[in-house]
C-alpha cells in the first residue's frame, strides 16, 4: 500500500505558485492595486467613458457607439496619461501617452482623421491595447468605478 501511495503522489499535478494568469498571487495583488489607480479618479462622464471604451456591462449607451478624439484625449488625461498638447494639432496623427507611473510603458494612438470621430472598430483596438499593455480587465474597470 505504501508504494501505491508513493506512486499517487509521484503521479499528482505539481502545485503550480503561479495564478491562472502567470502570475504570483503577490504579483496579482499589485497588479489589481495599480489598475484600480488607473479608475478610482475617474469623473462620472470618464467612467461613462471608459465602460464604452473596454464595452462592460456597465456601459450605459447598450451599444458600441463611436466616441469624438477630445472625449477620448479627456478620458486619457482622468487616468493620468500625459501628452503633448501640440502634437495635437492636426498635422501629426500619432500622439504618444505617458502613463502615470514611470514602470509602465507610453502608448501610442493615431487621431483620425480628416474626421476626429473614433468608430467602434477603432475603439475595440484601441481597448485590445490598453488591455494588453496595461493589464486591464473589465472586473478592474467594474470593481474601481462602482459607487
Amino acid at each position: 500500500m505504501a508504494s501505491e501511495e508513493q506512486e499517487a503522489q509521484t503521479n499528482a499535478p505539481a502545485e503550480n505558485p503561479l495564478g491562472t494568469n502567470g502570475l504570483r498571487a503577490k504579483e496579482q495583488d499589485e497588479l489589481k492595486r495599480r489598475n484600480n489607480v488607473w479608475f478610482s479618479g475617474l469623473s462620472n462622464e470618464g467612467k461613462q467613458s471608459m465602460h464604452q471604451l473596454l464595452r462592460t456591462p456597465q456601459n450605459e449607451t447598450n451599444h458600441i457607439g463611436s466616441m469624438k478624439w477630445d472625449t477620448f484625449l479627456k478620458l486619457m488625461r482622468e487616468m493620468g496619461f500625459d501628452y503633448d498638447p501640440s502634437m495635437n494639432d492636426g498635422h501629426h496623427s500619432g500622439l504618444r501617452f505617458d502613463p502615470p507611473d514611470p514602470r509602465d510603458v507610453s502608448i501610442t494612438f493615431y487621431r483620425p482623421h480628416p474626421d476626429p470621430t473614433i468608430t467602434p472598430i477603432m475603439l475595440r483596438e484601441f481597448a485590445k491595447k490598453l488591455k494588453k499593455n496595461y493589464g486591464w480587465s473589465d472586473a478592474d474597470v467594474l470593481l474601481a468605478t462602482t459607487n
